[in-house]
């Protein structure tokens, strides 16, 4: 970041450090996460307009706020 470069972390903990001082935040396993992005580069290659409306809509700490919803609903909803 002292570089002026954007920082995409990939972090299971939506809390950490790490996750919060990153400028995009990939909540997930490292082993899944990089096949969906390999998978969605081309895609978005493609299309201009999609990856710059990606990129100027995306809010990290919105991103977080909605990834501790999701684990938190996962917490409190019974187990079968």
């Amino acid at each position: 970041m002292k570089f002026g470069k954007k920082v995409i972390a990939i972090d299971l903990n939506p809390l950490s450090r790490t996750a919060n001082a990153a400028h995009v935040t990939i909540v997930d396993e490292v082993t899944r996460a990089i096949p969906a992005m390999i998978e969605t580069v081309p895609e978005l290659r493609r299309n201009g307009d999609r990856r710059l409306a990606l990129v100027n809509s995306f809010d990290n700490r919105r991103n977080l706020e909605e990834a501790m919803g999701i684990m938190c609903a996962n917490l409190s909803s019974p187990r079968p």
